[in-house]
């Protein structure tokens, strides 16, 4: 991974490059260091280390694979010390804890967390990927495996105890990707019947940042995943991913006031071709005349 500030001339220098398997590499396990975030404040980047993810290439132009972690601790890299540690309270093997996010002011981390599974033909128990050929009760199978959020302090990377957030947990469905707005007052995530990432059914959902009532986005479109969502700088914009108009994923972009209701998105047609696909877009607060 490159950690590096964002300049008119990026240099990717091996001084900017971290690797995730420094993290106990005498444990001889392979690893990715899956969806990584950076704190608020650029001293330390937290991710999912020790994992292991299913993942079923699928012959289908609308959804290509399959992909979903089902083993994984969350550790965090302090670009001060260059030292790894496990965020303790999120370290727990028994579970799955993934897709962290950072509030707004550093203080506290949400994550997916569901209970870590053991594949029945699992050959190599050091694989960071299991192909479909060992992942059987996912798909011929049909077994589910769904996340909740939880949130928990990072205290300066000592952690503390997680809890699940409210609205977002025990619901018997799959909660994932949480985004907090940049006030700190909402959470936007995605909410699928199963699995996480690139779910055919993945709809946006509100909810207070402490937790609550969710209420489902008004700007969803119908039946073809909603995902990879990101605020505007100010908190009044939510741009996000769609396949309702074609196999190759479009950018829409919906308001939200101050109550948090949102309105109905607009089509960024001008952000995608004809047979490309537009994905996981991000706001950056850049003024226009930087780009000249």
């Amino acid at each position: 991974y490159v950690i590096t500030t964002v300049s008119r001339e990026t240099v990717l220098h091996k001084d900017k490059i971290i690797t995730w398997s420094d993290y106990r590499r005498e444990d001889k396990q392979l690893t990715f260091g899956l969806l990584s975030q950076i704190s608020p404040d650029g001293r330390y980047v937290i991710s999912t280390v020790k994992d292991r993810s299913v993942f079923s290439p699928v012959p289908d132009l609308w959804y290509s694979q399959r992909f979903f972690p089902i083993k994984g601790i969350l550790v965090v890299y302090d670009r001060r010390t260059k030292k790894f540690s496990a965020l303790p309270g999120a370290d727990d093997q028994s579970y799955v804890q993934s897709n962290p996010m950072w509030s707004p002011d550093g203080k506290t981390i949400l994550f997916a967390r569901g209970e870590a599974y053991e594949l029945k033909n699992l050959k190599d128990r050091s694989a960071a990927v299991i192909m479909r050929e060992e992942a059987q009760e996912f798909f011929e199978g049909g077994k589910k495996f769904r996340y909740d959020l939880y949130r928990i302090p990072f205290n300066a990377g000592k952690g503390g105890k997680p809890h699940p957030v409210p609205g977002a947990s025990g619901n018997g469905k799959s909660n994932y990707f949480a985004r907090f707005s940049p006030d700190g007052r909402w959470v936007v995530f995605c909410q699928a019947e199963t699995f996480m990432l690139l779910q055919p059914d993945s709809t946006l959902y509100i909810i207070p940042a402490e937790g609550g009532e969710p209420r489902k986005m008004r700007c969803n479109r119908v039946g073809k995943m909603n995902s990879w969502h990101s605020w505007s700088p100010n908190g009044r914009w939510l741009v996000f991913a769609s396949k309702a108009n074609s196999p190759y994923t479009q950018l829409w972009l919906t308001h939200v006031d101050a109550q948090g209701n949102d309105a109905p998105p607009v089509l960024l047609e001008r952000f995608t071709a004809p047979d490309r696909a537009a994905n996981i877009p991000e706001f950056v607060r850049v003024a226009p005349e930087q780009f000249t």
